[in-house]
């Protein structure tokens, strides 16, 4: 994890530490003033004093809590920060996982650590994944006739359809779905959204005619945060473009 969240509070203390030393001094000046002509106006003054303090420590709970959290580079690294929310997610009926992918080459196979072993002691119930990867030939377009990842993408689809196959009647008998489709349009970034509450996003980049995406780090959005349900929308939004024109 990286510092941001230090930042954000460093920032926030910044911002407000002028206007908290303004009040707290005519807090005293009042205060003071007012022992000696009437004393109950010093409990007023040490009630608006807590009341402004408050909401000194109120705005900046918010200014931090709504700053994403950059976690780490690649999906590898990230993993141990998603996968005890995946799993969480889906020990509860009905979880909902949406993966926006470019190939899916990091994504399968740290995903299917989880799938498997749930469908095989069935120890998640009606869980739909949704998956979406750039159409190969699409991607061989767009990355170069020389890039290895339209054959990620390939292979990666490949192994989606033979755990479909092999699980078939695990997946049937409790209710579980993987809708997995192919989108062709510039892929701008990719992540997963988990029960549309918490999303791991990160970008796709160049260096030079090499697309960058395992380079890159990941950010982590909460529902709960105005950016965060900005982020979320904006996924949302997204995948459901890539699913709306998806082959499978």
């Amino acid at each position: 994890m990286t510092n941001s969240f230090g930042s954000a509070v460093r920032r926030s203390v910044e911002l407000y530490k002028r206007p908290a030393a303004i009040a707290l001094f005519a807090a005293l000046v009042l205060s003071s003033f007012a022992l000696k002509v009437r004393p109950e106006l010093v409990i007023a003054a040490a009630i608006a004093l807590a009341a402004a303090l408050l909401s000194l420590v109120l705005d900046i709970h918010k200014k931090v809590s709504d700053t994403p959290a950059i976690v780490e580079i690649g999906l590898p690294r990230t993993w141990p920060h998603i996968e005890p929310e995946l799993r969480a997610a889906l020990a509860k009926r009905g979880a909902e996982v949406c993966w926006l992918g470019v190939t899916l080459n990091d994504a399968w196979p740290h995903l299917v650590t989880i799938l498997e072993p749930a469908v095989q002691q069935q120890s998640a119930s009606a869980f739909t994944v949704r998956m979406v990867q750039v159409e190969p030939s699409y991607l061989r377009a767009v990355a170069g006739c020389c890039s290895e990842l339209p054959q990620y993408a390939e292979a990666n689809w490949a192994r989606i359809e033979l755990f479909e196959r092999d699980y078939k009647r695990g997946l049937d008998s409790i209710g579980a779905r993987i809708v997995k489709g192919r989108y062709q349009y510039m892929p701008n970034f990719h992540g997963v959204l988990i029960n549309n509450r918490t999303l791991f996003l990160s970008a796709v980049s160049w260096d030079g005619p090499r697309m960058r995406i395992a380079e890159e780090p990941y950010e982590r959005f909460d529902a709960s945060t105005a950016s965060g349900e900005h982020k979320i929308r904006l996924f949302q939004a997204w995948f459901a473009r890539a699913e709306s024109a998806a082959t499978a």
